[in-house]
């Protein structure tokens, strides 16, 4: 094991590589041996860098050399050992785990709707379903700059699924949103899945990501992205009661916000 470790040239390579002092005795007659001297490293405080504590650093470059010591040996691999591949490892593992030498302090993110820039209008969408398949809803809202309501509107659909509420949403919204003359726009979704849609094809509702394709570009290309569902709340509570309508494929607007949406 001491030679494995700390003895032969490519061991030797990336001891060196890593700028610190293994401590290892040079005399194999030494009381420490290679358990002690790894069972003594392990409790060290020390840390490799300011993000990589010793303790986590060194298990990875010891398993780095052992691999290293299989591939010379079972398939004739002489390449040399590159530290940067160890140091690669180690920050994923820290980043998977709690390892920092410090605890990071947690950052709160208070998340709100934001009103668009002036001259603007943003519309919030949102699609919901009860069951997958089952009765469905869609929902918008159009806000301005000052954060007023402008318009708002729901529709239910008999049978459907969530994903299909999606497109659905934003195609209503973008007819509305042309014949209201409701631009320049910007519009939200919670549902990166939307996004996605609108930038490949060959997908389940390829007919209906073409026509909102199409009205994006008559409405004068929106900007489209993706909004937390913090965000996103009165569209979401729009879609909900657009599943409990009683009549289905029946646009229903809203001048002024109804007392669901707003409660």
């Amino acid at each position: 094991i001491e030679h494995m470790l700390f003895r032969f040239t490519y061991s030797r390579v990336i001891w060196k590589q890593c700028h610190i002092k293994h401590n290892y005795p040079q005399r194999l007659d030494n009381e420490l041996t290679a358990f002690n001297w790894l069972k003594y490293q392990l409790r060290s405080k020390k840390c490799f860098n300011h993000y990589i504590r010793w303790t986590v650093f060194l298990p990875i470059l010891i398993w780095y050399i052992w691999t290293t010591r299989n591939g010379r040996i079972f398939q004739r691999n002489n390449s040399y050992p590159n530290i940067s591949h160890v140091i690669s490892s180690a920050q994923k593992f820290f980043l998977i785990g709690k390892w920092g030498p410090t605890n990071i302090p947690k950052k709160t993110i208070h998340i709100k709707w934001e009103p668009p820039i002036e001259g603007f209008f943003k519309s919030n969408i949102n699609g919901s379903c009860l069951g997958n398949p089952g009765r469905g809803g869609i929902g918008e809202i159009f806000r301005d700059s000052n954060r007023n309501w402008i318009l708002g509107f729901n529709m239910g659909f008999a049978h459907t699924t969530n994903i299909q509420m999606e497109p659905m949403s934003l195609l209503q919204g973008l007819k509305l949103a042309i014949q209201k003359r409701l631009t320049p726009l910007v519009i939200e979704t919670d549902c990166q899945e939307l996004i996605n849609l609108l930038t490949n094809d060959n997908c389940l509702y390829q007919n209906i990501i073409d026509d909102c394709r199409f009205l994006l570009t008559e409405a004068g290309t929106p900007i489209l992205k993706h909004a937390f569902k913090e965000a996103n709340g009165v569209a979401n509570k729009l879609a909900k009661n657009g599943c409990n309508l009683d009549s289905f494929d029946k646009l229903m607007l809203y001048y002024y916000p109804p007392a669901f949406a707003i409660s």
